[in-house]
C-alpha cells in the first residue's frame, strides 16, 4: 500500500522494517529470536529517525512502532499520520505467520486485544477491511488532496 501511495503522490517510499533488517544484517524474526523485542524496538526507533531525516516521503511503519511514546511524539510532531485498521477476520486472513509477535491466530488475537485501544487513539484511522492496497492508497491520497489541493493534486 505504501508503495502504491508513494507512486500516486510521486514521493519516495521508506519502510522502517527494511531499514531495521539492513542495519542489523538480520531478518526481523532473527532479530527477535537472537536479540529480543527490546533490541528490535531500539533499532526500529533509529530507523524511524533516519527515515524522517530523508525529507518528505511515504513512511511505512510496523504495527508496534507507535506504541513507543517517543516514536509517536516524533512522528506526530512532523508528519501526517494515517493509522491502518482492519477487522480481526481480515487481519487473520492477511497474516501468513511471519510476524514474530503474531505467528499464530491466538497470538494475533492477543496482540490485537492488547493494542486495540492504543490503535484506536492514533491519528486518522483508515479502515482497510475488504479493501485492496490500491483502494487504501487512493483513499489516503484523496484525503490529502481535499486537505491541501495545491500541494497534493496531480
Amino acid at each position: 500500500m505504501a508503495r502504491t501511495l508513494s507512486g500516486i503522490l510521486n514521493l519516495p517510499m521508506v519502510e522502517t522494517d527494511s531499514l531495521v533488517e539492513q542495519s542489523a544484517g538480520r531478518t526481523i524474526p532473527e532479530i527477535f529470536r537472537e536479540l529480543g523485542e527490546a533490541a528490535f524496538r531500539d533499532l526500529e526507533f533509529q530507523a524511524l529517525a533516519g527515515a524522517l531525516s530523508h525529507g518528505v516521503s511515504v513512511i511505512a511503519l510496523g504495527g508496534g512502532t507507535l506504541l513507543r511514546g517517543d516514536a509517536l511524539e516524533m512522528v506526530t510532531g512532523c508528519c501526517r499520520v494515517f493509522t491502518l485498521l482492519a477487522e480481526t477476520q481480515d487481519l487473520l486472513a492477511r497474516n501468513n505467520g511471519g510476524r514474530p509477535l503474531a505467528a499464530s491466530e491466538s497470538e494475533l488475537r492477543n496482540l490485537l486485544d492488547s493494542r486495540g485501544e492504543h490503535y484506536r487513539g492514533l491519528p486518522c484511522p483508515i479502515d482497510t477491511s475488504r479493501k485492496t492496497p490500491a483502494e487504501v492508497a487512493g483513499e489516503i491520497a484523496g484525503i490529502l488532496r481535499r486537505e491541501d489541493p495545491a500541494r497534493w493534486s496531480p
